[in-house]
């Protein structure tokens, strides 16, 4: 049974035959392949191997994450299987888009305050298909909070962006990239009930 392995952070000048050269030091690599741009055949910065035997992918996994190779440490990680039919949802009360199943936002802090939504969505373009980008704003000034969310549109993309931009730093500002943990269902108290209770208070 074989198993594959995603590699993120790979400096783009590299090929498939250089990310398979990298893994040969383990026997039962099968094939390497750098995923690319269809448009233009560039390199998105991720790939994945495979090996015939899943012993080996796990010590590849040990070995080589974080190894810095061309300048750039990698991201090393067991694939997870893309969404085969990814297909965006409507967006919920809060504005935070739910996007295809298994794939979690992505929750980004340390943005300037200039930053707009359609810069945050030009810059994780470079790692995948972007679903939806939002910079949160005041609601009294309209200006940016310093966060907002990215939907990409399958799990490796989720990878390879975290891989590529957590900590890099942008205008001055360092960035944080994670995925969003899902937001509480829980029903809040009527603000009013406390007062009903004070003032029940004062008549006894």
């Amino acid at each position: 049974m074989s198993a594959d392995v995603f590699v993120g952070n790979i400096d783009r000048s590299l090929t498939s035959a250089d990310l398979k050269d990298l893994f040969s030091q383990f026997s039962s690599v099968e094939r390497a392949r750098i995923v690319t741009e269809k448009a233009t055949g560039e390199s998105k910065g991720f790939g994945f191997v495979t090996f015939s035997d899943p012993q080996e992918a796990t010590a590849a996994i040990t070995q080589l994450n974080g190894h810095e190779w061309s300048g750039r440490a990698l991201t090393v990680s067991p694939a997870r299987p893309k969404d085969s039919s990814p297909r965006p949802r409507d967006r919920g009360k809060n504005n935070s888009f739910a996007g295809p199943t298994g794939v979690k936002e992505l929750y980004v802090t340390g943005l300037s305050h200039e930053y707009s939504s359609d810069d945050l969505r030009n810059l994780f373009s470079k790692h995948g298909n972007v679903l939806n980008a939002k910079v949160i704003l005041d609601r009294e000034t309209k200006q940016s909070r310093g966060f907002g969310f990215v939907q990409m549109s399958n799990v490796t993309e989720n990878q390879d962006a975290i891989a590529a931009l957590d900590g890099v730093e942008i205008n001055s500002s360092r960035l944080s990239v994670r995925e969003a943990r899902p937001r509480s269902d829980a029903p809040r108290r009527n603000n009013n009930y406390g007062e009903r209770r004070q003032q029940r208070s004062r008549r006894q």
